[in-house]
């Protein structure tokens, strides 16, 4: 933001493009003063001088922290390796039958298949049974996605 004043302006806010009109705000986060459309104003936009102010106010209150946030998934983070881990741990049974099909596959003991269903590219292994590590069917992601769905 170009114009941030410590004390509100005794002039009027400059006019915006388009011809918005425009008043003096107070940034929350800075206490820094500066212009801002009315129309966003009133819709609850704009209260912060700058993405940066918004940012840190956020992570100062802790709006968006945790189950807060939007993007919330249950505590699993977007760190793939970390989820990767509580699924093995959760699932030591299942985990262990994908890791033997996905070894087998790069061996070349098993090899990839059409789906079964509707035989186009691309196939998934799908388990029935976990125990029987190397039984699976080949199936595609829409078709394997339908077979759990049942």
């Amino acid at each position: 933001m170009k114009n941030k004043y410590e004390t509100k302006p005794d002039f009027e806010a400059p006019s915006a493009p388009n011809r918005m009109t425009q008043r003096w705000n107070c940034c929350p986060c800075c206490k820094m003063f500066y212009a801002a459309p009315v129309k966003e104003l009133n819709r609850g936009r704009r209260i912060y001088c700058s993405p940066e102010c918004c940012a840190k106010h956020f992570a100062k209150i802790g709006k968006f922290a945790g189950p807060n946030n939007p993007r919330w998934i249950g505590g699993v983070s977007s760190d793939n390796m970390r989820y990767r881990r509580r699924q093995i741990e959760r699932h030591p049974v299942e985990e262990a039958a994908r890791r033997a099909v996905r070894n087998a596959v790069r061996r070349g003991d098993l090899i990839r298949q059409p789906c079964e269903r509707c035989g186009s590219g691309p196939a998934q292994g799908h388990h029935e049974d976990y125990t029987k590590q190397l039984d699976v069917r080949w199936l595609c992601r829409v078709c394997h996605d339908k077979e759990h769905a049942e």
